[in-house]
């Protein structure tokens, strides 16, 4: 069965970017390490496409600098071009690698087996790419596509594209290297971090006590950190006091069932919480019902309050909100459970 790598031009091979000359002719850039890469791509058991909805004069010298297997300029509608000249060529859609950032790409990227994007593609794209590379449009995105398909599946030329997903770990740890990158050089987000650490930290200190909540995995998360902290991280410590309010069937049942589901935390704060506490709530959609209530409830009670989510939430009002900047469940909580880690290591720090 053949096998066919598909390129997008503006936001891929370029950085998307338009300039003019002062003479009406349209100025583009790319990288010459792309076109070696490119170049080092045809050598290895792969087609090559090139497809763009433009065309020009900057295409035509993309075709013939890089020259593909196969290269169509001026496709409007790439998705319905793409599945005629699949069904046209013996290709099966499962055997594609397809590299785009923008909404013409987003149909085609949803059929083929395996969907690249740059850093920068839009959000619908990202959230849909088995790769999101380190990389941005026109500087070094193919460089990187090179390195993972040699790296992950072309060592051998009998080794098919599905057998990528035999190597999906070593791609989530590709996606994690992005994920991080981007909260490395998001200032707002370090900044909130520690002062949820500070906040945390005066909390114990001053004698009070850390309440945490939230839902599912979150109420995982939540029952995570009380028990680092009643318990201990690395290094031998008093124990501090913390409370896990997702714990304990027969009160949450309660609750639940006198009441309701949305109150769930809000009569445990009410019982246990006292002013200058502090409410740790987790949720990655920001949206949870009990979650919002509770943290109204805590505040106008007189304690602290954190929320770690995501930025799918809107802002609520609490002393420290952290949104991980990412749209996938697993990679917040991931960050989330980081972020536990971070606080329980500063805590300890301090306490020696």
């Amino acid at each position: 069965m053949k096998k066919l790598i598909v390129f997008d031009i503006d936001g891929v091979i370029t950085d998307g970017s338009l300039l003019f000359d002062g003479v009406n002719t349209q100025l583009k850039k790319i990288q010459f390490k792309d076109l070696d890469s490119f170049n080092e791509i045809k050598k290895l058991n792969i087609d090559t496409m090139i497809l763009s909805s433009e065309e020009n004069s900057m295409t035509e010298y993309i075709k013939n600098k890089f020259m593909p297997t196969f290269f169509f300029s001026g496709i409007a509608e790439k998705y319905d071009f793409l599945d005629n000249f699949v069904k046209n060529n013996n290709i099966d859609f499962e055997n594609i690698i397809y590299v785009g950032d923008g909404k013409k790409d987003l149909a085609c990227m949803k059929k083929v087996g395996f969907s690249i994007c740059p850093r920068d593609a839009i959000s619908d794209i990202k959230e849909i790419s088995k790769v999101v590379l380190k990389s941005t449009g026109g500087n070094g995105v193919i460089c990187e596509v090179y390195d993972i398909i040699r790296n992950n599946y072309c060592k051998n030329s009998n080794v098919g594209i599905n057998d990528v997903k035999n190597n999906d770990f070593a791609l989530m740890l590709n996606d994690y290297k992005t994920i991080l990158d981007d909260l490395l050089d998001n200032k707002e987000f370090l900044n909130s971090v520690n002062y949820c650490v500070d906040l945390v930290w005066q909390t114990l200190q001053n004698n009070n006590k850390l309440l945490s909540c939230g839902n599912g995995g979150s109420a995982c998360e939540s029952q995570h950190l009380v028990s680092e902290l009643i318990g201990r991280y690395n290094g031998e410590r008093k124990s501090l006091p913390a409370i896990d309010l997702c714990s304990g069937e027969s009160v949450i049942t309660c609750i639940g069932n006198d009441y309701n589901f949305d109150l769930l935390f809000n009569r445990q704060i009410e019982a246990l919480g006292e002013k200058n506490d502090l409410l740790f709530a987790f949720s990655t959609s920001g949206s949870s019902n009990n979650i919002i209530n509770a943290l109204k409830y805590a505040k106008i009670n007189g304690l602290k309050t954190i929320l770690l989510t995501s930025d799918k939430c809107s802002d609520i009002e609490c002393d420290c909100l952290i949104k991980v900047p990412n749209k996938t469940t697993a990679r917040i909580q991931e960050i989330h459970l980081m972020i536990i880690h971070y606080i329980c290591e500063y805590i300890e720090k301090k306490m020696k």
